[in-house]
């Protein structure tokens, strides 16, 4: 139907239906948007939220299999967060456009 919505349990996820079909738009070629499922979303959300208060500092070993959407993602919520928490507003941290190699976040 078109349709999206902000996901209800995890920040900054765009919930869309499954027949959207975005495989080939730009955003998804150039790593600007990233298509994952929900389920695989909670794992950096509990490592920084999964606390009374968000865990910023400290070493995060990503020992999933590949692709790396997972680490993209607590990269990603790591980022938001420690703006936040700095009071820094903006669309991109210089932390983020560093960790970016040819529309890629470089893997760890």
């Amino acid at each position: 139907s078109g349709k999206f919505f902000v996901d209800q349990h995890v920040p900054n996820v765009l919930v869309l239906p499954p027949t959207t079909g975005l495989g080939g738009h730009e955003f998804v070629k150039s790593g600007k948007v990233v298509l994952q499922d929900k389920s695989s979303c909670f794992s950096a959300l509990c490592l920084i939220h999964g606390n009374s208060s968000p865990i910023v500092d400290g070493d995060y070993l990503d020992a999933c299999a590949a692709p790396g959407n997972k680490t993209s993602h607590l990269a990603a919520l790591l980022a938001s967060t420690m703006e936040g928490e700095n009071g820094n507003t903006g669309s991109s941290s210089n932390s983020n456009k560093k960790k970016r190699k040819g529309g890629k976040k470089k893997r760890v």
